[in-house]
């Protein structure tokens, strides 16, 4: 079987919703900085520096911080357009895109209108 040519890569949020993600921006990008801060110091040594207990506190940050933003942390703006699965659940995000003017892409037609639209 070939291997697959990977394309560009799409930031992508699936833990947390994309409500307040958007109108949020300048908060979330503290928290990815954030995010970076403590990888780098996990990686660069600065960790045996500090006693246990700072450590696993810092670990337990980098963690939540890595579960929530690991898919938006190279993302340095807001997104060009905005893809949902789920109009239905994500329509805080969906209306957070049309008021700062950010194009909205269904993937998928809700059930409620699939019905009247088979029928």
């Amino acid at each position: 079987m070939p291997k697959r040519r990977r394309g560009p890569r799409c930031p992508t949020s699936t833990s947390v919703g994309w409500a307040g993600l958007l109108t949020n921006w300048v908060t979330v990008q503290k928290s990815v900085k954030r995010l970076q801060e403590l990888d780098e110091m996990a990686t660069d040594g600065r960790y045996e520096l500090l006693t246990k207990k700072e450590v696993i506190k810092l670990e337990r940050e980098r963690k939540h911080l890595q579960a929530n933003l690991a898919g938006i942390k190279n993302m340095k703006r807001l997104p060009d357009a905005l893809f949902i699965v789920d109009s239905n659940n994500e329509a805080i995000a969906v209306k957070e895109a049309r008021k700062l003017g950010i194009p909205v892409v269904p993937l998928s037609i809700p059930t409620a209108i699939r019905r009247w639209w088979i029928t």
